[in-house]
């Protein structure tokens, strides 16, 4: 936990600027920059439906027309993977900003009220994390059918009982110090102190669990697209092309390199957000200077 700020400015700012100059946060945050540009842009740059397939024009090698080469209908590799590409960051920050909310919002209620309340929470988020995040996936999508929206609230639903705990513990060690006693003593109501003052002061992991739940995210959304419990086809995701690929893989390298490389990347660049979040946000706990 950073500590309140004594010598001026806010140490969370702070935290996240000091977090940003080293090479590694700022090798992640390009990575991330590019990814989102790219996804975001993908109309632009591919210049052809992800969907389109083309006659004549099967598992074709990567060319000028085609820079990441064709499936086995004709369809352009280079827009699959930009789309699936998207599909990849919107259930990735949309299941964890649900996910993150929600179970902050039970934690720092559970911690607060405590009583039966709390009692009740937590024992609801023990059950959750007891079940396995991608069988708990795999059963949810598996009767709900499957489709992005499903799968995002599925992939919240499982991002839930991490921020539950962590907001919890973090209230637990915070409502006992001098400047909760001081504000709760000045007439401040229990909403005013967890919000207004506790909040401020436990962000730092919910910040860091968040960039790891992105990467989380973003691994089950593929997963689950992979063994087609995800995105409804023909629509891509970087899940559904590389489950495409396995068929063609051995004559047809190029099929599985390029969308497993960018989910790769996509993966290499939250958790070294995370990482390199960590060490910003935590500076006792650092372990590199880089």
């Amino acid at each position: 936990m950073i500590e309140r700020g004594r010598s001026g400015g806010n140490p969370y700012v702070k935290g996240m600027l000091r977090a940003f100059r080293r090479p590694l946060g700022m090798m992640s945050g390009i990575i991330l920059v590019l990814f989102i540009l790219a996804a975001a842009g993908a109309p632009l740059l591919s210049g052809i439906g992800p969907t389109v397939q083309q006659r004549g024009q099967e598992l074709h090698s990567p060319s000028a027309a085609h820079l990441f080469g064709t499936d086995e209908f004709g369809r352009d590799l280079f827009s699959r993977v930009l789309y699936g590409l998207r599909v990849s960051l919107v259930a990735g920050v949309l299941s964890t900003l649900i996910g993150g909310i929600a179970g902050s919002v039970l934690g720092l209620t559970a911690a607060f009220r405590q009583g039966w309340l709390g009692a009740v929470i937590m024992r609801l988020v023990d059950g959750l994390i007891a079940f396995p995040a991608i069988l708990f996936g795999i059963a949810v999508v598996a009767a709900l059918g499957p489709g992005i929206s499903k799968v995002t609230i599925t992939i919240a639903v499982v991002n839930v009982p991490v921020f539950a705990r962590i907001a919890y513990a973090g209230v637990i060690a915070e409502k006992s110090r001098e400047y909760v006693v001081a504000a709760t003593t000045l007439g401040a109501t229990g909403r005013r102190v967890l919000f207004g003052h506790i909040l401020v002061n436990i962000l730092s992991p919910l910040t860091v669990q968040f960039a790891l739940a992105m990467g989380f995210s973003v691994l089950i959304e593929a997963s689950l697209s992979f063994i087609g419990l995800g995105i409804k086809p023909p629509n891509p995701s970087l899940g559904s092309v590389l489950a495409g690929s396995k068929a063609f893989m051995r004559e047809h390298v190029y099929y599985p390199l390029y969308p497993g490389a960018v989910l790769a990347i996509l993966l290499l660049g939250l958790n070294s957000l995370a990482d390199t979040l960590n060490d910003g946000l935590n500076p006792r706990g650092d372990r590199t200077k880089g």
